[in-house]
């Protein structure tokens, strides 16, 4: 029988006012705390990570959303001005691309 190797995921466990990042070998049930993106004042609801885990996008009720750099663990946008809370979320990775041309 050949032996199966294990994987690594990265996984976003989403708190009241934190997303926690974390690597889960599944093969186990531990798993290793590799960031915490603490800035929301309310329930994070969702999260999407770019196609190359270098950004992840938050959505919260405090009726905001926030685009991470992963490598360094800093929002570096807010998207405020939201009437309700923002529950969900999604990442064109052509849009992180052009950034600095703003």
């Amino acid at each position: 029988m050949p032996e199966r190797q294990a994987t690594t995921t990265c996984v976003c466990v989403l708190w009241i006012d934190t997303c926690t990042l974390m690597i889960r070998q599944d093969q186990q049930l531990n798993a290793i705390t590799l960031a915490v993106l603490a800035g929301h004042q309310k329930w994070v609801w969702d999260c999407v990570f770019s196609v190359d885990a270098a950004y992840l996008v938050t959505a919260s009720s405090d009726c905001s959303a926030r685009l991470w750099d992963l490598s360094t663990g800093d929002a570096i946008r807010m998207y405020s001005g939201h009437h309700k809370a923002a529950v969900c979320c999604a990442l064109n990775d052509s849009a992180i691309e052009g950034r600095d041309a703003e």
